[in-house]
């Protein structure tokens, strides 16, 4: 009892001492808690391991704060136990950038991109996930995978859009349409583009190569053309300028060579374009403008080899000196330079036209050396009174009625060559012949060849005058209508020819016309006029 009473009297006195001690200790350590909960740190900041033990010690001492009766060892123990904690805490490594390529992957549409270069960006997305749920990852692993997923973005191909190359390749082109060189260029480029659609993934730059080849190819397509325009200026060229001119010269003789050449290898080149069968129209319109520059240098000679023909009938007299000898040597110096130009193949045709005219001027101007044995320039023939001129002879007082057929005669055809066989005088030049005599008048003409017009000048006047086409020969109401008409079998040049002949014949004017006609090869073999005038005082009056 006693001893009971004394363990009453020592729990009372402890308790006293324990009432008189804990009130301020336990304040101290409430202050001390308070401080050590400040603020919540935050989760994300630190490994979920080592926040978890910071979360629960915190929690803890959380829980002390609002409790009562709580002795300041249970406090300092909580507040020794979250301070721990605090400082065990793991501070995570930076996921920022890892965890931002993540997230862009999750915006990509795996529709436009190729399937490898997807598949791959796919992997390195898996293997990121991997460690951003390891809190605890090392920096060098997270920025490792960060990488790998940059990089895996940076490959990333996107499918480009095909639609326009395949508009191309798809384009409505008819091949008939141009020219087979142009539509297999364009077909090459069809081919490319085909080739560039059938790649899974082609790049921007394939696709715009390919899109560039084909818009060229288009663009570069030659229409077909029409050969017409070509064909037709053919054909008159070689028929109606590469021809013989009005002596029957042909053209490779009659132009110079330098522009017939150029003509004839422009017409090979053009009938080539045409024959090639599908040219384009540049083509046939190149070949066109070279075949006209070529007939635009044609120079036609014909005045000068005339002119040099003529001068030589002139030059072949110089052996009977009918001229003057300054005549004969302006004629020599005139026609070389004919002939050095006839021979030139780059001759122009002004030089053409001035030779010619001075080679002509310098045959009008050559002088005989006598014009009758005598001296004399008038001399009358019986009735009939000749005026013979450097370039004409005139008849004057003879046949009034055909004063200007024989004028025309004799002004039309110069420097008839002049001779006296007992009382006739004759006049001749070429294939023309004159007969003058006190009984009778004979113009006649002997042609070996079809007539040339010169010629046929000689026999020109009034209504009457005779070519090569013209059957009647003579105008009806001049000589009026034939007497006679019969045809006979000849020899001419040693051909046999059916030969026509045609008289006029008039007693009363004491005239007879003559023309003997080549039926076979179409041309006059000769024509005599024979005049007999009657026995009169006088000559008949004028009119």
């Amino acid at each position: 009892m006693k001893k009971l009473i004394i363990y009453i009297l020592i729990l009372a006195t402890a308790a006293a001492l324990l009432a008189s001690c804990s009130t301020p200790n336990n304040e101290a350590a409430m202050e001390r808690l308070n401080e050590a909960l400040g603020t919540l740190l935050p989760a994300d900041r630190y490994t979920s391991a080592s926040y978890k033990a910071y979360k629960e010690a915190y929690d803890e001492a959380q829980s002390l704060a609002s409790a009562k009766g709580v002795t300041a060892l249970t406090v300092d123990r909580a507040v020794d136990k979250l301070n721990t904690a605090k400082k065990a805490l793991v501070v995570k490594n930076d996921f920022t950038e890892l965890r931002r390529q993540v997230e862009f992957f999750q915006t990509i549409n795996e529709s436009e991109y190729s399937k490898d270069s997807y598949e791959s960006y796919k992997n390195a997305y898996t293997a990121a996930l991997e460690v951003l749920k390891n809190d605890a990852a090392k920096q060098s692993e997270i920025n490792s995978a960060a990488t790998r997923m940059n990089n895996a973005k940076l490959a990333l191909m996107k499918i480009p859009d095909t639609s326009y190359l395949r508009l191309l390749v798809n384009a409505d082109v008819d091949p008939s349409a141009y020219t087979g060189e142009s539509y297999a260029e364009y077909q090459k480029a069809v081919e490319k583009g085909i080739a560039v659609l059938k790649k899974e993934c082609p790049t921007l730059e394939e696709l715009r190569i390919a899109e560039n080849m084909l818009v060229e190819a288009y663009a570069s397509l030659m229409l077909r053309g029409n050969t017409d325009s070509l064909t037709g200026y053919i054909k008159e060229v070689k028929t109606k300028i590469l021809v013989p001119d009005s002596k029957g010269r042909k053209a490779e003789d009659h132009f110079a060579a330098f522009g017939f050449n150029a003509v004839t290898n422009a017409v090979a080149e053009a009938e080539a374009c045409v024959k090639k069968g599908d040219a384009s129209e540049n083509e046939l319109n190149d070949a066109e403008r070279k075949l006209h520059e070529a007939v635009a240098s044609l120079v036609d000679i014909s005045p000068l080899l005339d002119a040099y023909d003529l001068a030589g009938d002139y030059s072949s007299t110089i052996d009977r000196k009918e001229y003057t000898e300054d005549s004969y040597k302006k004629l020599s110096s005139a026609m070389a330079i004919c002939y050095r130009l006839m021979n030139d193949p780059q001759v122009s045709q002004e030089e053409v036209k001035k030779a010619a005219a001075d080679l002509n001027a310098v045959i009008a101007a050559m002088e005989r050396v006598k014009v009758v044995p005598d001296g004399a320039k008038d001399k009358p023939i019986g009735d009939i009174l000749v005026t013979v001129g450097r370039s004409s002879i005139q008849i004057r007082d003879y046949m009034n009625d055909y004063t200007r057929f024989f004028s025309a005669v004799f002004s039309e055809n110069p420097d008839f060559t002049y001779n006296t066989s007992g009382g006739s005088a004759v006049f001749s030049r070429g294939k023309v012949r004159v007969i003058l005599s006190e009984e009778r008048l004979i113009l006649q003409y002997n042609g070996p060849a079809a007539v040339a017009s010169n010629d046929l000048d000689a026999f020109s006047a009034g209504k009457a005058r005779i070519d090569d086409t013209d059957t009647s020969l003579t105008s009806a109401d001049l000589f009026g209508v034939p007497t006679a008409y019969s045809e006979e079998t000849k020899n001419v040049n040693g051909r046999s020819c059916s030969v026509a002949s045609i008289v006029y014949e008039n007693e009363d004017e004491r005239f007879t016309f003559t023309v003997e006609y080549n039926i076979t090869d179409k041309y006059v073999l000769s024509y005599t006029f024979t005049f007999t005038p009657a026995d009169l005082p006088n000559p008949p009056a004028e009119g």
